[in-house]
Parts: C-alpha cells; sequence; structure tokens
C-alpha cells in the first residue's frame, strides 16, 4: 500500500469516527473520561515508582556502596576497618531513625536524626544541611 493510500483510509476511519461520537455523545464522553483515568492513574503509578525504584540516590557513586546488617556490632566494625583491603572507606549507622530534640537559643525544636560515624556523610559524599556536624 502506497503512502496516499494509507493517509486516505486514515481520513475515512476519521470521519466514521467523529460521526460515531456525534450519534453517540454520551458513550464518547463515557469513553474520553475512562482513557483519561487510564492515562492519570499511569502516570501516578509511574511517579511513585520512578520516585522510589528508579531514581537514582542521590549522593556520589551509589553503585559502590555496601550495606552490611548481620553482626555488625562495634567489635565487629572496628575488626573490619583495621583489616579491609577492600573498602575505601567504612562508616556506620545504628538502626533506625529517632526523635532527637534541638535546644539552645529559643524554644526547642523536635528532630528526626540517626546516630552515625562521624565520617559517615564523607563517604556519600553528601554535605550537612546546617553545615555543620554534631557530634557528642
Amino acid at each position: 500500500m502506497s503512502l496516499a493510500t494509507h493517509i486516505q483510509t486514515m481520513a475515512y476511519d476519521l470521519k466514521f469516527g467523529i460521526r460515531s461520537m456525534r450519534k453517540n455523545p454520551g458513550f464518547s464522553v463515557a469513553v474520553v473520561l475512562t482513557i483519561a483515568l487510564g492515562i492519570g492513574a499511569n502516570t501516578a503509578m509511574f511517579s511513585v515508582i520512578r520516585g522510589v525504584l528508579l531514581k537514582p540516590l542521590e549522593y556520589r557513586e551509589p553503585d559502590r556502596v555496601v550495606l552490611l546488617t548481620e553482626g555488625a556490632t562495634p567489635l565487629r566494625v572496628e575488626e573490619l576497618k583495621a583489616g579491609s583491603r577492600s573498602y575505601s572507606a567504612i562508616g556506620e549507622f545504628a538502626g533506625g531513625f529517632e526523635d532527637l530534640a534541638l535546644s539552645g537559643v529559643g524554644e526547642p525544636e523536635s528532630l528526626k536524626g540517626a546516630r552515625v560515624s562521624a565520617n559517615f556523610l564523607d563517604i556519600l559524599g553528601v554535605k550537612p544541611l546546617a553545615r555543620t556536624y554534631f557530634l557528642r
């Protein structure tokens, strides 16, 4: 088939579609709304999946970060640091996030935080928001 034949067939199909929509406007509105709902749901699902699974992690060289979970006691971490030739640096992240209170001038403020080693942010290549480290 030639290009002219394809264009002519498409023009006939378009005319038939417009005539059908004029005959059944309620059905046409239902079809358009169904398609719009499907596109919206698809877009929402893709946005969530991209944000959670596909988006690259926002720190330096995420493909080189290793997470060790089982048996990572302070003594074991020190042994890893002393005998490691495979890792360029070893940092620690203790458990999960906890509620902390930041006090000083003014009212205390409740924050979420985690206990990490002093080199943790340097390993990830991340700068702290406050530009200072709060160490005990």
